[in-house]
């Protein structure tokens, strides 16, 4: 059996090589931006607990909502994130151990969480809603084993404080109504009899019913009905979508699903952010994708990173040391009958929505917060299946062939997973440079000189780049900015019942390369705007003076200007764009066709950015700039973005 010493290194190691990249993520569903936004204002959440009628909202949801924020630094709220979910882990892994009286469940199962583990692009809550979910998981836990502890030593202060955790957990998420079910089942374990059952459960109930009652109280009567269909049953009720949902939320984060269903936008990730070779174009039907998903990694071979292979080693040294050896787990058919709970229930209140039901029959869906928590469900049982089908054989040259086979079989699952999660992952980094630029926008003395007069034209801003973050144009940023800088300014997306004769308008555009790290930001106040031929849908901007921030690690950049004469001279100057700090400056005159090339050589990665600024007394077109990248090591120029 692996010792306790080196399982805490294998452990580590694994949190480390599967958590450490989240941290560069940021948001991911758009509840999340707007929570962020709305974390100080108690009577948003008022309006919201009413609108829906549901009474959480008041209460100890609202204050983890603002606590998940208490920073702005999106470091330190991923942090606070990761922690919470690893310690779903290990407090869940403590939980199988007080169970059973076994630690080594706890430790495979903990290995088998953590090694194919499956991030997406759906409200998974690795990377959202940060604490919320795992919080109320975390006290549920909490609450079944001072339920346990309460059945060990027969004090009634356990009861009460397993009760008052539930009453907490409650107040979260709906889930719980239907996880209660949980109590009883656990306490099969220490009474078959009904008499016995119920007065264990006495106290437990008493939480649950109190809250309960509350709930349904607030909804029928204080709040005139919900209108919200994400918390009610469909009004035209279909079965087979319920079915559909209820499994399809159940079951995705099995180990290789993502990979396995031929879901296309995952699949395009890998051609995308891994550079691979050869994209099978993947059926709807497993077999036939383990077959392809093969091939797929033997012709990409020499793109499969070390981390992946150290994350299936360890796993695979956990498997050999736990089930070569006799394992007596007690308990273990009533452990087969927890998986399965947690597997199917913590879906089931959604999974009986029109909305929900919506998104995974009519749009796609795969996952949703209950999802989490059933792969809990879908780990606990493979743990549970693995130990018995090694139960059945005494002698120890079986058990290592067949384990040995299996772990030949689980060697490609484990690398679609760590594919998925590289390509899922990358994506979520790229989508978060936005915000990162934005951040530092906010320090330079281009945004720090603008007054609350100022209106920025900035179209490009809430365009939805990847994932489903879907920001509210008009809103969205005037609020971030605000909430980071104190600075009241009107961010917009249209110019529509803009007056040129009155308001201050500025324009600022934002670029990102796809496929590699390269943002730009183009800044400028707006002097003139005329139609492009006399067409008034498309318009053309100029400034006097454009500024260029750049922030990449990989590629060169070239900017080409149009000026609005063709006899225009253009003054370039590079500066510390934090410090106004003006490196060299330097008197151009346009080639005859009003096209000019400039090289930006700066990087701007670090805390400060490189502003070029381009001066022409003619005006210079701000919104039809056309930015190349090239990569320093190949001879080829992508394109990194046209505007408009």
């Amino acid at each position: 059996m692996i010792r306790r010493r080196y399982f805490n290194i294998l452990f580590v190691v694994l949190v480390l090589l599967v958590f450490f990249p989240f941290l560069e993520t940021g948001f991911t569903t758009n509840d999340d931006s707007i929570n962020q936004l709305r974390k100080n204002i108690y009577d948003s959440w008022k309006g919201i607990a009413f609108e829906q009628g549901r009474i959480q909202f008041l209460l100890f949801h609202w204050w983890l909502i603002w606590f998940s924020y208490i920073s702005n630094n999106f470091i330190i709220i991923k942090m606070i994130t990761l922690s919470m979910v690893i310690g779903n882990i290990i407090y869940f892994s403590y939980f199988l151990f007080r169970y059973t009286e076994s630690k080594y469940i706890g430790i495979f199962f903990s290995i088998l969480y953590i090694s194919f583990l499956q991030d997406t692009w759906e409200h998974y809550l690795i990377t959202s809603s940060p604490l919320i979910y795992t919080t109320a998981f975390m006290l549920f836990l909490f609450s079944l084993n001072l339920f346990i502890e309460f059945k060990n030593n027969h004090k009634k202060k356990y009861l009460y404080f397993s009760g008052l955790a539930l009453f907490f957990a409650l107040q979260i998420s709906e889930m719980y109504f239907l996880l209660f079910i949980l109590f009883p089942i656990v306490n099969l374990k220490y009474t078959q009899k009904i008499r016995e059952q119920i007065k264990d459960m006495l106290i437990p109930f008493g939480f649950y019913f109190i809250y309960f009652f509350i709930y349904i109280i607030f909804r029928y009567f204080f709040a005139d009905g919900s209108t919200y269909d994400g918390n009610q049953v469909a009004d035209k009720f279909s079965f087979f979508d319920f079915i559909e949902t209820l499994f399809t939320y159940s079951l995705s984060s099995f180990p290789g699903y993502y990979f396995l269903n031929g879901n296309f936008a995952y699949t395009q990730d890998l051609n995308i952010y891994l550079k691979f070779e050869n994209i099978l174009l993947l059926q709807n039907r497993f077999y036939e994708n383990f077959i392809s998903g093969v091939k797929f990694i033997q012709l990409n071979f020499y793109q499969l990173k070390t981390d992946w292979l150290i994350k299936y080693i360890i796993f695979s040294f956990v498997m050999m040391t736990t089930f070569t050896k006799k394992l007596r787990i007690k308990n273990d058919k009533i452990l087969l009958l927890i998986s399965i709970v947690l597997m199917f229930f913590p879906n089931i209140p959604h999974a009986l929505t029109a909305k929900y039901q919506s998104w995974v029959v009519k749009s796609g869906s795969m996952g949703y917060v209950g999802t989490y928590i059933s792969y809990f469900g879908i780990s606990l049982l493979l743990s549970i299946g693995l130990n018995y089908l090694f139960s059945y054989f005494q002698s120890k040259k079986i058990k290592t062939f067949i384990l040995s086979m299996i772990l030949l079989l689980l060697l490609p699952i484990s690398i679609f997973t760590s594919m998925t999660n590289e390509s899922v992952i990358q994506s979520k980094v790229m989508t978060h440079k936005k915000w990162e630029m934005m951040n530092k926008f906010m320090k330079t003395q281009a945004f720090k000189t603008l007054d609350s007069s100022a209106i920025i034209y900035a179209p490009t801003l809430s365009a939805e780049y990847r994932g489903i973050v879907n920001l509210n144009a008009s809103t969205y940023w005037s609020n971030y900015v605000y909430m980071l800088t104190g600075k009241e300014f009107r961010i917009i997306d249209s110019l529509d019942k803009i007056d040129m004769k009155k308001d201050n308008l500025y324009y600022l555009e934002y670029n990102q390369n796809r496929y590699k790290d390269g943002q730009v930001l183009i800044f400028g106040k707006v002097e003139t705007i005329v139609p492009f031929n006399k067409d008034v849908t498309k318009l053309e901007i100029y400034s006097k003076q454009i500024s260029v921030f750049p922030y990449t690690k990989d590629l060169n950049l070239r900017i080409d200007l149009i000026t609005k004469s063709k006899n225009s001279n253009i003054m370039v100057i590079t500066r510390s764009a934090n410090h106004n700090r003006m490196v060299f400056s330097k008197k151009m005159v346009s080639r005859k066709s009003g096209i000019y090339s400039f090289p930006i050589i700066g990087k701007g990665i670090g805390k400060d950015l490189f502003e070029y600024v381009y001066q022409s007394n003619y005006g210079l077109l701000i919104n039809h700039t056309r930015i190349e990248g090239f990569f320093n090591k190949e001879n080829e120029y992508p394109e990194l973005i046209f505007s408009n």
